[in-house]
């Protein structure tokens, strides 16, 4: 027996010994290995139960620390028993408070607060009042309260823990800094930021002196402190604090932590705010997943990190992603906090700023109105939320033209706003400006002047002269005010630095953004902008030669920079010599066919995953490719005139919607040769919106072989232009907008000369004169291929499903185009190659190509009108194309349609010319920095050039245009390029066949 004792002793002594070393770990805030001493502890054998208590007691806490909600309650219910068993009961009293905390953490607050008093009635029963115990109780009690937004309360529990403690002369105690730092986030929540601060800092002097400054709890200051110079504009410092915090918490909690991820998710805040908007959505991301894999999808932690995402997206102008994020934000914070929580009342006014941005005005109203009622009500009427709120219905109401009851509004935020904010924050530089636009609609001018020259002073200091839009829009609106004024010299300086922004934005950004995520950014946030400026320059008119060289450089460098980061980003795969881009590039790509397969079969859930997955992966490809930038306009380096021969002018066409009134500008910008080179000039024309539906039904007779051709269309478009052009010039490059997308400009005709335009200038379509700029790239290219008449009727050997669609291209088959074969048959002749007939014109077969030097298709082409999806619009027939328009093809089975998304992702890099010959394939939808459909599809593949159709062609006319082309090509092409032997053809053709609905239809794009 005294051998077994003595054993028993040394397990004991051994046991304590460990248990100092884990204590001393969880004291310094090691609580992953702390806890790894704590289970040895617990499981060695010999350790009488009342150690064994102690050990558990302590492990508890430090499985609190580590949020392991699962593992802390176990050891709660086993401490629980043993506590019981042995007749403790203050130890008891502990449990029942770790109790309350793990229930806290699950969100279950009511079983929380139970246990909570619970533990206290066992404490002061035993007479426990002084004791740390006891204090660390109520701090515990106060955080439940603060969780819950009842912020009174938490200050009242708060409180006592400080006075327990104080009584104690324990007020150099590490809990004693843990108290005063709640109490701190309680003024912070209320808005009592001088307070807060003062209680933060001594919170964090005390820290530092009892737990040092690698401790996980002195980090947890710095975050609070950070947060507090945040919410006060002062975002250098906090940054500061939060990357000193990481580096703490990196190395204590590990970076898999939740709390890891809440810095993250603080920190990527901070760098929205600032305008960092990568930095910003990378970290969230990382955030989004370590939340997800720690705290799970229904966890208001995670709604957090989807809501901060979604207000990335939403300055981005990627709408309908922020609008699904803030929605599932609101659904699980309903589900977790309730609808009577501020987490609920941000999710309320996050999703009415979407609706704004989108023109949603009911919806946003209500759903502002929802917000800013449940924020008076659980946050008062001095939190800088509510006031966010209310400046939110003021913007509402002020693009509502419901200007006093913004102003009301206005007066009311900037008041509050100086008082608790200060007026050197970014918040109430907002609400100048805001006050500055209902000044300026009101004629209060002087006001409005005073109010954005303070705002911009303000925004310039907080958060930098670079920053993408608090900065961007102060420019802009004290740019509107001076243009209303009619102090042009002001309003030049600030309309200059604005387009260098837009554009230096676009250099910062494009290179790490899929495609889609740049064109919501063109299309929602910059081109608003842009066209602002472009209806200024208008105003200016040819006064001003400056403004006007700045217009044209702004508009061709726009129409062009979407396709070109494209073109940019497959050029740069296509000579890369990195295994994992090139992997990443045909993994993209067949996703990208996917996606446009599951869209035909109509199954929009799967359709939407597989754009998700697209979108990341091509962002993961861009991010490789950091040469993508050398291809994205760059205003202050290029030239303002592309290289032009003597005999040849530009005219770049820009169209926009004058501001409030049915009316159209269209401005052209003329480069035209000079005694000294080249010369720009402007000549700019106002029209009524009647005007566009004026000049499309008069070029409508154009279908019409028998149709009188009158000069209505050149008397409408082009006699202005055409008398500012010289004598000498002979080629015409026009980069066409609007209604120019839809006509041919050498089919107009001039009833005085008695000729069409086509007669006088060779008149040649680019996308954008900036395309002129660039050099071609010459990348190898295999055979020519030659497609006509695909057998649109064929039968597969086996139909494997007969489920019918829902929605149909077809309303009948299409008729065989023996024409087209013809056609097919001699241009492969011509070019020595042999040509895909029948059923071997299939989708498929297309999909295989690999940079032909040449393609060439003759076939039907169709297009669908009001789709939101305009490149899944309009398409091209092939082989099979009748049977799979009635029933959906298997999954791995191409419909025998090549839409125009399909024909983007193909293999055309180096190409030299894409040739549709078929109907209306250089048609499409304008949107953004142009004309969406085949046409741009064919060169966003990599075409060089494309020849497409503006109307449905004749067969006949259309073969013969063909092969006289290639003869032609064929002889001179050493000599002349495609341009100019294309032109060359038709101005032959027309002499055989002078209407111009034989010969105008056919534009080559480049």
């Amino acid at each position: 027996m005294r051998r077994l004792g003595g054993m028993l002793l040394v397990a004991v002594l051994f046991a304590q010994e460990e248990f100092a070393i884990a204590d001393s770990l969880l004291y310094k805030g090691r609580y992953g290995q702390a806890i790894e001493y704590y289970q040895k502890l617990v499981g060695a054998s010999g350790i009488p139960d009342t150690l064994k208590f102690r050990f558990y007691l302590k492990g508890i806490e430090a499985w609190a620390h580590l949020l392991k909600i699962r593992e802390g309650m176990e050891w709660v219910s086993i401490a629980e028993s043993l506590a019981l068993r042995l007749g403790d009961t203050l130890g008891y009293a502990e449990v029942l408070g770790w109790k309350g905390t793990f229930y806290r953490l699950r969100r279950s607050f009511a079983e929380s607060e139970k246990f909570f008093r619970q533990a206290l009635q066992w404490m002061e029963r035993k007479g426990a009042q002084k004791s740390i115990a006891y204090a660390s109780l109520w701090r515990r009690f106060g955080v439940l309260a603060y969780d819950q937004n009842a912020w009174d309360e938490a200050e009242r529990r708060y409180t006592q823990a400080r006075k327990v403690l104080e009584e104690m002369q324990l007020t150099q105690h590490f809990l004693y800094a843990s108290v005063l730092n709640s109490i701190a986030l309680v003024y912070q929540a209320r808005g009592r930021y001088a307070e807060a601060e003062k209680y933060l800092l001594q919170a964090k002097d005390l820290r530092a002196k009892v737990l040092g400054t690698d401790h996980p709890e002195y980090a947890a200051v710095l975050v609070h402190q950070g947060l507090l110079y945040q919410l006060q504009g002062r975002y250098s410092r906090a940054e500061r604090l939060y990357l000193q915090a990481r580096g703490v918490w990196a190395q204590t909690l590990g970076t898999t932590h939740p709390q890891y991820a809440s810095l993250l998710n603080t920190l990527a805040n901070l760098y929205y705010i600032q305008g960092r908007y990568l930095d910003a959505e990378r970290i969230h991301l990382q955030a989004k997943e370590i939340r997800l894999r720690t705290l799970g999808e229904n966890h208001p932690e995670y709604a957090q990190t989807l809501n901060n995402l979604a207000n990335i997206y939403r300055v981005q102008g990627r709408y309908e992603e922020a609008e699904e994020l803030y929605q599932q934000a609101k659904a699980i914070r309903a589900r977790t906090v309730g609808q009577e929580h501020p987490d609920y009342a941000l999710a309320l006014s996050n999703l009415a700023v979407v609706y704004y941005e989108q023109g949603r005005f009911a919806e946003a109203e209500q759903t502002l109105l929802q917000a800013r009622d449940l924020r008076a009500k659980l946050l008062g009427t001095d939190h800088p939320s509510y006031l966010s709120t209310l400046h939110n219905l003021a913007s509402l109401y002020y693009a509502q033209d419901r200007l006093s009851e913004a102003e009301q509004l206005l007066l009311q935020v900037k008041e509050k706003e100086a008082q608790i904010l200060g007026v050197n924050h970014p918040n109430y530089a907002t609400t100048l400006g805001g006050l500055a636009d209902i000044y300026m609609q009101q004629e209060r001018y002087d006001e409005a002047e005073e109010l954005l020259l303070q705002a911009e002073e303000i925004i310039a200091k907080a958060l930098g002269k670079d920053h993408p839009t608090y900065y961007a829009y102060a420019l802009y609106n004290l740019a509107r005010f001076y243009q209303l004024r009619k102090a042009y010299s002001e309003a030049d300086t600030l309309w200059h630095t604005i387009v260098m922004k837009i554009f230096s934005r676009i250099q910062r950004e494009f290179p790490a953004l899929p495609t889609t995520h740049r064109q919501n950014l063109l299309e929602n946030v910059l081109q608003p902008i842009l066209t602002a400026f472009q209806r200024y320059v208008a105003l200016r008119g040819p006064t001003n030669p400056r403004m006007i060289a700045l217009g044209y450089r702004a508009a061709r460098s726009f129409k062009g920079v979407l396709l070109g980061s494209v073109e940019g980003m497959k050029h740069l795969v296509e000579n890369s010599k990195d295994s994992l881009v090139l992997s990443l590039y045909e993994e993209w790509r067949k996703l990208a066919d996917y996606y446009a397969l599951l869209v035909v079969r109509e199954d929009v859930r799967a359709a939407d995953s597989v754009w998700r997955e697209g979108q990341r992966m091509e962002k993961e490809l861009v991010l490789r490719l950091p040469a993508l930038k050398e291809y994205l306009p760059n205003l202050e380096e290029e030239p303002t005139f592309p290289s032009l021969q003597s005999n040849e002018a530009v005219v770049e066409v820009v169209r926009v919607p004058e501001e409030k009134k049915a009316s159209v500008i269209y401005l052209f910008y003329l480069v035209l040769p000079g005694a000294k080179g080249h010369r720009l000039e402007l000549f700019v024309s106002k029209v009524d919106s009647n005007w566009e539906n004026q000049v499309r039904n008069a070029y409508e007779i154009l279908r019409s072989p028998n149709s009188q051709v009158t000069g209505k269309c050149y008397d409408f478009l082009w006699s202005s232009v055409d008398s500012l052009l010289p004598r000498e010039v002979k080629i015409v490059y026009i980069a066409p907008d609007g209604v120019f997308y839809q006509i041919n400009t050498a089919t107009l005709y001039n009833p005085r000369r008695k000729q069409f335009v086509g007669d006088c200038y060779e008149v040649r379509h680019i996308l954008s004169s900036r395309r002129l700029l660039l050099r071609p790239v010459n990348l190898p290219t295999t055979a020519p291929v030659v497609i006509g008449n695909p057998d649109f009727c064929a039968l597969p050997d086996t139909i494997y499903e007969s489920r019918v669609r829902s929605h149909r291209t077809l309303d009948a088959a299409p008729a065989p185009l023996p024409g087209a074969e013809t056609e097919a048959r001699e241009v492969a002749r011509l070019l020595g190659v042999k040509p895909v007939i029948g059923k071997n014109a299939t989708e498929t077969f297309i999909k295989s190509l690999h940079s032909p030097r040449l393609f060439h298709i003759a076939t039907h082409g169709y297009l669908i009108g009001g789709s939101k999806r305009p490149l899944m619009a309009g398409g091209l027939l092939l082989a099979y194309s009748v049977v799979w328009d009635s029933l959906y093809p298997p999954l791995g089975v191409e419909d025998g349609r090549l839409t125009a998304q399909e024909a983007a992702n193909l293999d055309l890099v180096g190409t030299e010319l894409v040739v549709l010959s078929a109907c209306e394939t250089g048609l499409g939808e304008v949107r953004g920095e142009g004309l969406y459909g085949l046409q741009r599809a064919f060169l966003e593949a990599g075409a060089q050039r494309v020849i497409a159709t503006l109307w449905p062609v004749d067969d006949e006319a259309t073969q013969k245009l063909m092969l006289t082309f290639y003869q032609n090509w064929v002889k001179t092409r050493k000599k002349e390029s495609i341009d100019a032997v294309f032109y060359r053809t038709l101005r032959a053709f027309r002499q055989k066949y002078p209407h111009p609905y034989y010969w105008g239809a056919f534009i080559l794009m480049r």
